[in-house]
This record gives C-alpha cells, structure tokens and sequence, in this order.
C-alpha cells in the first residue's frame, strides 16, 4: 500500500521536470504541465530543480507567457483541460464599447488633472514626456473641432 501512494508522486515529479524542462527550452506546454508550473515559485525552482536566478526567472516568465497563449488559442471554444487558467470574467476591467466617451473624458480630466500638479514641480521634464503631452493636446482638439463642425452643420 505503500508503494501506490508514492508512485503518483514520482510520476507528478516527472512532469513537473519535464514541465520545467520545456519552459526553459520555450516549448509549448499542455494545461496540466501549465498548472503545476503556476503551482511553484522562483525559490522553489531554485532548491528543487537547480535552477539559478536567471533560470528561474525564464521558467516564470514563460509560464506567464503560456498562460497567455492558451487563454487566447482557447478564447472561443474553450478546452475543459484549461479549467482553471483563467477568470470567467473578461480580461478588461471594462468594455472598451459599453464605456461611454462621457466617462473616459471624466478619467481623462482627472489624469490631467493629476499631472499637472506633479508637471507644476518639475523643472525639466523629458522630451518624450512633452511629446506625450503635446499629442494628447491636438488628439484632443481635432475631437473637439470636429464636434464643433458636426454640430453646426446640423
């Protein structure tokens, strides 16, 4: 009785090697071998399998990576082994049709809002910061000229 109970471990062992084996190869992994990657962590691979930082981190990454590439290979008909890898929620914490461009406007006034009392401190800011600000300031105003025109061509 003995011997039943630890075989299935041996054999998860194994493919939790071969999982680790294939993520550092960046080879696809199947949900199962996905599901026992996401189950350990970068210190776990590092004292059970001899990994070392950099190593370890690859693993990690590429199990995130597979998680991604399974979540969108099974987006429209979903595979029963992928049970668990992601929400039933949507991915966006919004959706980008039903949000109203009345609301994205209020969060836009807000985020600009918030910049400018940190721009307001700040002495010499990067060029690419400028460029940012610049073109989010005429994306802006062509939206706005053009409502102007639209509404008094009515």
């Amino acid at each position: 009785m003995r011997n039943k109970n630890r075989r299935p471990l041996l054999e998860s062992k194994v493919d939790l090697e071969l999982a680790v084996t294939k993520a550092l190869c960046q080879a696809a992994l199947r949900p199962s071998e996905l599901n026992e990657l996401l189950s350990i962590n970068q210190s776990d691979l590092m004292r059970d399998y001899g990994c070392d930082l950099y190593m370890a981190e690859q693993v990690v990454n590429h199990a995130k990576y597979e998680q991604f590439r399974l979540r969108a290979q099974n987006q429209y008909t979903p595979d029963d082994d992928t049970g668990g890898l992601w929400p039933e929620q949507p991915y966006t914490r919004t959706s980008p049709i039903n949000e109203s461009p009345a609301g994205t406007l209020k969060k836009i006034m807000t985020d600009a809002r918030r910049t400018r009392a940190r721009v307001l401190g700040e002495k010499d800011l990067p060029p690419w910061c400028e460029h940012k600000i610049n073109k989010s300031q005429a994306m802006l105003r062509s939206v706005s000229r053009y409502l102007e025109t639209r509404n008094k061509n009515r």
